[in-house]
């Protein structure tokens, strides 16, 4: 008795830990567990830091559809050549800074080590800007400084509300990347352009579109008229808008001799009016009107449903460098240019805007009897703008060109509401501003442009030509829905033999 049965092993006994006395196997981890929090929270703090360290243009991200945050090659090429300090003032008070400002102000100022910038709540300093000499500024508005110039960008210019004609609703767009290019060349730029717009002719007006394009490239516009006044010596470049009249010969003669002399000059004709003096100005570059209006027969290269409302080809120029890849430059009722097979001396010339092959021209001009092609009509490529040079070569100066004198340019479009409507400028999302704009800069000695499309803040529609839609529409209501079809029938019979 009391003894174990001989081969029966003792049983096991296990004893459960008692609340709060830790085992060391928990206790080992436990202490690896805090370990890795301790480790993980360093980390994040360095991240962090290291992040904050970084300049804007390298640590933070553009997640905007439209890219909001994130500056555009022109804004780049400024920066990259500016060599002296700007400030930028962002008059704010604290609760109602705009975050879209301040994260672009980053960008600017991560990009280049001259750029700086920092808040001034007007509640605090209520004196502030009446001391940088600009008492009209209102609250959320950039006060840009470089040396003794200072520009003004007012809240106002910073968000732009355009009526979108195809939709028919209003569309929001951030412009603030323009306004701030604009302000950085205007305080950092040397002399300043002024442009004379010619008068006294019928001739057409800018746009508003055009005349706020110039101001952002801070080219001054003034009015001129031959008739009482000589031309003046500041005068960087002449704009003569589709004269409904015809210029005396003492006027063609004197832009003639200024041309000769380094002049300047952007001439847009009206295919109705009849300037046979002003178009013998145009001959001396060796250039000429094809009486009538160009009809395109390329579906790819007009506006769907209206074939005089031309979407040209562009040529390489620096003009056409303006304009931002992938826009189009519209030219409704254009007329052709004919560039002579033999030029005069020394002059050179590039079509800046042609049709296509396919394209047409109508003789009868506005009193055509069908848009339809017809026997005689002229076929081939025209030219709808070119640009002209005399004298010294591209990117020569004036010592280089030794005794050829100073290069004198001209730039002919054929189209004159290329330019003159806001409309087609909202058609076009801001190509052909960019277009125009490029040709007042080259023509004024300005290498680059400060106009930067403003970026939506809501979705943007696509702009199609004809030949496009009828190829999306054939690729979605006829291919894939008979691929599909054909498809389906390939795999029904496929199960039938099984």
């Amino acid at each position: 008795m009391g003894k174990k049965p001989r081969g029966e092993r003792p049983k096991r006994r296990f004893f459960l830990p008692l609340p709060g006395r830790p085992t060391a196997r928990v206790f080992r981890n436990g202490s690896a567990a805090t370990l890795l929090t301790v480790l993980a929270v360093t980390a994040t703090v360095l991240v962090n830091l290291i992040a904050r360290a970084l300049p804007a243009s390298v640590g933070q991200f553009d997640l905007s559809e439209t890219g909001l945050y994130t500056l555009g090659d022109v804004s780049l090429g400024i920066l990259d050549q500016l060599d002296q300090d700007v400030t930028i003032y962002y008059l704010a008070q604290t609760g109602t800074v705009d975050s879209n400002v301040t994260a672009l102000l980053d960008q600017y100022a991560g990009h280049s080590g001259h750029i700086r910038w920092q808040q001034k709540d007007p509640a605090l300093y209520p004196g502030f800007a009446r001391q940088m000499g600009v008492e009209d500024a209102t609250d959320g508005s950039l006060i840009v400084t470089s040396g003794e110039r200072t520009k003004l960008v007012d809240s106002s210019l910073l968000y732009t509300n355009e009526f979108d004609y195809d939709t028919y609703t209003t569309v929001a767009s951030f412009d603030a990347e323009n306004q701030i290019t604009s302000a950085l060349q205007y305080v950092t730029g040397g002399e300043l352009p002024v442009v004379y717009q010619l008068t006294g002719h019928g001739e057409m007006a800018l746009s508003g579109g055009v005349q706020q394009a110039l101001a952002l490239q801070n080219v001054e516009l003034r009015d001129l008229n031959l008739l009482t006044e000589d031309i003046p010596e500041d005068a960087y470049a002449l704009v003569i808008c589709a004269p409904g009249s015809d210029f005396a010969l003492e006027d063609v003669e004197a832009l003639r001799t200024w041309l000769l002399d380094g002049g300047r000059m952007l001439v847009c004709t009206d295919p109705g009016a009849d300037t046979p003096n002003l178009d013998s100005l145009m001959e001396d570059w060796g250039l000429s009107r094809i009486d009538g209006l160009v009809i395109e027969g390329s579906s790819s290269h007009y506006l769907q449903g209206a074939s005089y409302y031309l979407l040209p080809d562009r040529g390489s120029h620096p003009i056409n460098d303006a304009v931002e890849e992938g826009l189009y430059v519209l030219a409704p009722e254009a007329q052709a240019i004919r560039v002579a097979d033999s030029l005069p001396e020394g002059v050179a010339v590039t079509e800046l805007l042609t049709t296509s092959d396919s394209a047409y021209n109508k003789a009868d001009g506005y009193d055509m009897a069908t848009l339809d092609k017809e026997e005689g009509d002229e076929t081939g490529r025209f030219a709808l703008a070119v640009a002209a040079t005399l004298g010294a070569a591209d990117g020569d100066d004036e010592e280089a060109a030794g005794d050829s004198g100073p290069e004198s340019r001209l730039v002919w479009l054929s189209c004159p509401t290329l330019f003159m409507t806001d409309e087609l400028d909202t058609i076009t999302a801001g190509g052909n501003g960019q277009f125009v704009l490029g040709c007042v800069s080259w023509l004024a000695d300005q290498d680059t442009t400060s106009l930067i499309a403003a970026k939506s803040l809501m979705l943007e529609g696509l702009s199609l030509s004809s030949g496009q839609v009828s190829l999306w529409a054939g690729i979605f209501l006829v291919l894939i829905p008979l691929t599909l079809l054909i498809l389906g029938i390939v795999v029904t019979l496929k199960r039938r033999r099984r």
